[in-house]
């Protein structure tokens, strides 16, 4: 067995509360447990960058913020950018063949439970004010000179939204361990809360009515009802009562 050790980046950060910081959690892929290891504290009290976890020896910083970051409005909430991961494997090939299920199913668990937008679910419209255009100006003599040009934001709705806990990030490590699924209908009301995030209102409606179809059939099935006309649609799962 192969003691072995890598890295994950979640892209946008997720917010967590500080006591998640230096902690371990239970996981596993296709069977095998693994270890997952959240960054630590920033050095000092007035340091903003996250540091690597002790048990993580590799080092692939390319910033200062790679590990995630301590807003500096803020001493209770910290931006988790990446998380490590120990384990013990015959074959390190697993990594490859099964860590992109694990972060869909973790991050999307994330999601659900914290209202975060975590998931690459629609498009994102930049949130940077200044120099998104790469304005340059041109002097006298043709020299070009940096210059900034601010263009408002693209609109989005702001959304309800937890820090992570400690209790959550062990559940969803434990659930993408498990391979535990969001259910379908969960999962159309995370991509129609994204839509809405970004101003796509209409897909955002459509996601949410499919969302409530698939709640209704789960629940008229277990329930062992079902309506005359096997093809109905949402209006007819309705009318047939619960």
């Amino acid at each position: 067995m192969d003691e072995i050790e890598w890295q994950e980046d979640i892209p946008g950060g997720v917010r967590c509360v500080r006591e998640v910081l230096g902690l371990d959690f239970a996981s596993a892929l296709d069977g095998t447990p693994v270890t997952v290891h959240m960054p630590g504290p920033p050095i000092t009290d007035e340091a903003l960058p996250l540091t690597q976890p002790t048990a993580i020896l590799g080092n692939f910083e390319l910033s200062t913020m790679a590990w995630g970051y301590r807003p500096p409005s803020s001493s209770a909430m910290v931006v988790v950018n990446r998380i490590g991961f120990t384990a013990a494997v015959p074959d390190s090939q697993i990594v490859g063949d099964e860590m992109n299920d694990w972060a869909l199913i973790f991050l999307s668990w994330l999601d659900i439970l914290t209202g975060q937008h975590l998931t690459p679910i629609a498009f994102r419209p930049p949130q940077q004010a200044e120099n998104r255009t790469c304005l340059m100006t041109r002097g006298s003599d043709g020299t070009p000179l940096h210059a900034a040009v601010f263009r408002p934001f693209p609109p989005i709705y702001p959304l309800n939204q937890f820090d992570a806990s400690k209790e959550t990030i062990e559940h969803c490590c434990a659930l993408a361990g498990t391979k535990e699924q969001v259910p379908l209908a969960w999962m159309l009301l995370r991509d129609a809360r994204a839509l809405h995030r970004v101003a796509q209102t209409r897909r955002a409606a459509i996601e949410c009515g499919s969302a409530a179809e698939m709640a209704i059939k789960s629940l008229l099935k277990r329930r062992k009802v079902f309506p005359k006309n096997p093809r109905s649609t949402l209006g007819g799962w309705c009318r047939t009562g619960i």
